[in-house]
């Protein structure tokens, strides 16, 4: 299990070496957090609305810690950066210490890969050598490079912690050569700098995007970039037979500003901005209309005074955005944040990673707390978590004897003195702390009903009772009697046990006067 779950909470932490086992969590009364501004990410936990911010701020208290201790755990060529001497380190190297270091706490794991293996890199040319593929490709080239700033471009090349990217600043200088001698292998870029083909407005600054890409060597970008400059030009020529124009040019429109968006799809960037920006469109007309047929928007848009929780106006903003701009799933996910957000405002905290949150900021005392606790952060439990916390904090509740269920809390108190009330006393409480209730309620109710009849034999005393039941059962005929008391009070079956070698009652069960023997009575 992860280290950083157990935060705020009186576990101890685990030895690197059980780092990875549930079962090495010990019972502790104390917190082991000691990095400065803890308590201000205790407070943020507190606060927090959303179970992945939750999970997010729990991860970072742990890392924190660490790094305040010189101790990585589960990263070992982070913990070499960490242990590295500085005084033969390369130049720069203590930014990119702090960056890796900032990268790692903040749970960013493939940028701390990158930045490792970046801090790897340099430290490698920092001692002379040149095998990386990179510079090896750079040092092959023969024909050396006169395009104005290739000096920096080579100096990019060397420095860059991510190798990826020097390998795209290669390319980059290759291409900047190519349109410095004029002499570009790029068809489309070709083309797109003989001019001849383009005429229409906007064409020059299109060319300067695509030029810019080319040089930087993005290559997807540029390719939906040089289509976009191919549909605008047929479109000035009076081409609209592109499938996306034909079905703005069918829709009929009525919201403000829709002749805006329909020279936005016509000039955009490439096909699939266009059918985007269409979308937005047909969207945009669908509210204006009133006729939404998105669930999760249509309740957001029907429904506004249903959330109150703070940051809902900034949350339905992006909503609409989304909506418009066709990211589904982008906007699933936040409509059903919303929706936990706005439950969290409620006082529902029912969110696996909240209940981890506040399972970790309450203290718990009663006897095998701990392992209730491991229980519950088992993500085999995910769909129980909630019950399961739920169970410890009622444990805790009968440790302190206080509850606020009525009930119990009268069950606490023993206003029970009917025969056999301890041991229904036991069954109730295991049924409350297992969240039974349902069941615990019933059970409840019998004690209760037991009490009321065996206070009627009470006060009704020898041959006056309003009842004829067993005062144990509560069901039978009474029919057997106490000597000397006199009371008749129990069933065949219950006297036969009253009796039995496995009898642990001294007394009769009305008087508490203890007996010689239990007789029938004929009546």
């Amino acid at each position: 299990m992860n280290r950083w779950i157990r935060i705020f909470q009186g576990d101890a932490t685990e030895s690197k070496s059980e780092a990875s086992s549930q079962k090495s969590l010990v019972a502790n009364t104390s917190t082991n957090y000691t990095y400065s501004g803890w308590e201000d990410d205790r407070a943020l936990l507190q606060k927090s609305l959303d179970s992945k911010d939750a999970h997010s701020i729990l991860q970072r208290v742990d890392r924190k810690q660490q790094v305040h201790d010189l101790t990585i755990i589960g990263n070992d060529d982070l913990q070499r950066v960490i242990d590295e001497d500085l005084s033969q380190a390369y130049s720069g190297f203590s930014e990119d210490k702090k960056e890796a270091i900032d990268y790692y706490v903040q749970g960013y794991d493939a940028s701390l890969k990158r930045a490792l293996e970046g801090i790897a890199y340099k430290k490698k040319l920092h001692s002379g050598d040149r095998s990386d593929l990179v510079l090896r490709d750079l040092d092959a080239v023969e024909k050396p490079f006169s395009y104005a700033g290739w000096e920096d471009d080579k100096e990019a090349v060397e420095n860059d912690l991510h190798r990826k990217t020097a390998r795209r600043l290669l390319t980059s200088m290759a291409r900047k050569q190519q349109l410095h001698d004029g002499t570009c292998e790029h068809d489309g870029i070709q083309k797109v700098l003989d001019e001849e083909s383009f005429t229409y407005q906007g064409f020059e600054d299109d060319k300067v995007e695509a030029i810019q890409l080319f040089s930087e060597g993005y290559e997807v970008a540029l390719k939906r970039v040089l289509e976009g400059i191919d549909q605008k030009q047929r479109i000035h020529n009076g081409d609209r037979s592109d499938d996306i124009i034909t079905e703005l040019d069918k829709l009929k429109f009525k919201y403000k500003e829709w002749k805006n968006d329909k020279r936005k799809v016509e000039n955009a960037v490439d096909r699939k901005s266009a059918m985007r920006l269409l979308l937005a469109m047909k969207r945009k007309q669908m509210r204006h209309s009133g006729t939404i047929d998105h669930q999760g928007m249509n309740r957001l848009l029907t429904n506004d005074e249903s959330f109150s929780y703070d940051g809902y106006a900034q949350d339905k903003k992006e909503a609409l955005r989304l909506f418009y701009e066709g990211y589904e799933l982008l906007l699933n996910r936040l409509l059903s944040k919303m929706e936990e957000k706005q439950k969290v405002y409620m006082g529902d905290r029912s969110s696996y990673d909240l209940v981890l949150a506040d399972l970790n900021i309450t203290k718990f005392t009663y006897d095998n707390w701990s392992e209730d606790s491991v229980e519950v952060r088992d993500r085999n439990n995910k769909d129980k978590g909630q019950k399961l916390f739920l169970s410890m904090k009622r444990k805790q509740q009968l440790h302190e004897n206080k509850c606020s269920h009525p009930g119990i809390s009268k069950l606490l108190e023993s206003k029970f003195d009917y025969p056999g009330w301890d041991k229904d006393k036991e069954s109730t409480l295991v049924l409350y702390t297992r969240c039974h209730d349902v069941a615990c309620q019933r059970q409840l109710d019998a004690m209760n009903q037991k009490q009321r009849t065996f206070d009627e034999h009470k006060i009704s005393g020898i041959g006056n009772t309003d009842t004829d039941c067993c005062v144990i059962c509560l069901e039978h005929q009474v029919q057997f009697t106490f000597v000397p008391c006199g009371h008749l009070c129990l069933c065949p079956d219950c006297a036969t046990k009253w009796q039995g070698d496995d009898n642990t009652f001294d007394g009769c069960p009305v008087c508490k006067e203890p007996f010689t023997h239990i007789i029938r009575i004929y009546q």
